[in-house]
């Protein structure tokens, strides 16, 4: 096995690969960390809209009762309004 050297090339590169393991770890960290924060808002975008399509579709399931029961539930009172006008003359 050859001796070590000494040298202060030898140190100096030693210096830079332990700097290189040290950056290449923070790299690691920080494109974890902006992933993890674009998968958490993504799931919250996507519980919204899905939230959204629900209040939707409720919403139409409401109008389409709406339309069918309002003409029944104005019916009387129309019918009475019209007898009322035609008593009157008006």
């Amino acid at each position: 096995m050859p001796a070590k050297s000494k040298s202060p090339e030898a140190a100096q590169r030693k210096v830079w690969k332990a700097e290189l393991k040290s950056l290449e770890a923070n790299r690691r960290k920080v494109t974890k960390d902006f992933k993890s924060e674009r998968l958490r808002i993504a799931r919250i975008a996507n519980e919204a809209e899905r939230a959204a399509i629900k209040a939707h579709c409720d919403l139409k399931k409401v109008c389409a009762r709406h339309d069918k029961a309002e003409p029944a539930a104005v019916r009387n009172i129309d019918r009475r309004i019209a007898i009322l006008n035609g008593r009157l003359g008006v």
